[in-house]
């Protein structure tokens, strides 16, 4: 970023910001990328700039550096204020490879993450705001890591700037910080939650995520949503479950979700088809059980619709004269809401080996069903049930689907 100085006629009598509109006239002296004629808003503060000058605890009694121009000249080592309490006019700014461990309790205004701040159980930090209307915020570049600490924004209503960088979650309980996920220089936000054990998020999840990563590996507790989970980017489910109840984990018209392990949805998992996507995949199960679907189309997509996927033990109805003794106690529901152009479709389901119902030889404990695994079942059912009739159609539209030997 360009250094630039600049005149104005009129300015605040506080010591925080200017607030009004100027014209900042900037000439390159050497290193720096500047368009003719180009504008920006900005905001210019006063005060210092506290930086870590490596990666060590917040109280290290030589850990930091301090600036009171703008970064031109620094003294080192420096000396934190009183009590770790800073003026809304201070800047708190990780570089890059550095990696802070909060231990402390701290309030502050400003705080600028390129690198790394991970709070741990010492630690107790709170973003101030004051009554003027400057936007103070953490802004992370980098990765906020929240290791079983406590993280406060006194005014919820202007949230964290999650900017390129990533939230991680890595503690029991707690909630995910309301945040602006947004990507920078094409590299997206992420939110990682991977400390959930006995007790569950309270809160954080009905935000709008860009890229967002399940992976709880000792998970006990049922996560619950109070509202839909949206992901536009990437949902990556590594380990754990995440219950919808009546809501659902949303995949954006953009997005993809993906199985890295045996992490799933346990209800609805609604995904966004556009034009270019003629494959999903759907990793989704009940609470009992991992069963996903995937689905390949043929045909050009159309109508920026969804397709809302469940899965839920079924035994099959006794009316339709299929077996009542040897069959897959599984049903899937899969629901088109909108989505034209598919001319035809190729499903696949999996089970678990508890969904065997005296199945008499062995199959693997997860069982891909499609067109090479029909020739041993006796009997094979694709289709809605509705009135003792059987109904089929060649795309995608609400189906319950029973597999019987």
């Amino acid at each position: 970023m360009a250094a630039v100085t600049f005149t104005e006629s009129t300015y605040n009598t506080g010591n925080s910001s200017y607030d009004h509109d100027a014209s900042v006239t900037a000439t390159q002296t050497s290193g720096e990328s500047l368009t003719a004629g180009s504008s920006a808003t900005f905001d210019v503060y006063e005060g210092a700039i506290y930086e870590p000058v490596a990666s060590e605890n917040w109280d290290a009694t030589d850990g930091w550096r301090k600036s009171v121009d703008g970064g031109s000249t620094w003294t080192n080592p420096a000396t934190l204020p009183a009590s770790n309490v800073f003026a809304d006019n201070d800047l708190i700014r990780i570089p890059v490879g550095i990696t802070l461990t909060a231990n402390v309790t701290a309030s502050f205004y400003s705080m600028l993450v390129y690198g790394t701040v991970d709070i741990n159980g010492s630690g107790n930090l709170t973003l101030n705001h004051s009554s003027s209307s400057v936007n103070y915020d953490i802004h992370v570049i980098g990765t906020l890591k929240n290791s079983g600490g406590t993280l406060t924004n006194s005014n919820p209503a202007e949230p964290f700037s999650i900017h390129g960088g990533t939230y991680w979650h890595n503690m029991n309980g707690g909630s995910i910080p309301a945040s602006t996920w947004t990507s920078l220089n094409g590299v997206g936000s992420t939110c990682k939650i991977t400390g959930i054990t006995s007790t569950a998020l309270t809160g954080g999840l009905d935000q709008v995520f860009e890229h967002f990563t399940w992976d709880n590996s000792a998970q006990s507790v049922t996560q619950s949503l109070s509202s839909d989970l949206r992901v536009d980017s990437t949902l990556t489910l590594a380990n754990g479950v995440i219950t919808t109840g009546a809501y659902h984990v949303i995949v954006g018209l953009n997005g993809n979700a993906s199985n890295a392990g045996v992490g799933y949805v346990s209800g609805t998992l609604r995904r966004y088809v556009s034009s270019s996507v003629t494959s999903g995949d759907f990793p989704v199960g009940d609470a009992n059980a991992y069963a996903p679907f995937t689905i390949s189309c043929t045909g050009t997509p159309s109508g920026n619709g969804f397709i809302d996927v469940s899965t839920s033990a079924a035994q099959p109805p006794a009316a339709s004269g299929l077996s009542q003794s040897k069959y897959i106690n599984r049903k899937w529901t899969i629901t088109n809401n909108g989505v034209a152009g598919i001319t035809a479709y190729s499903p696949s389901f999996s089970f678990a080996d508890a969904d065997k119902v005296e199945v008499p030889q062995p199959v693997p404990e997860a069982q891909e069903i499609n067109s090479r695994y029909l020739v041993p079942y006796k009997w094979y059912c694709f289709g809605e049930y509705n009135q003792c009739n059987w109904s089929f159609n060649s795309r995608v539209n609400s189906y319950f689907i029973f597999l019987y030997r």
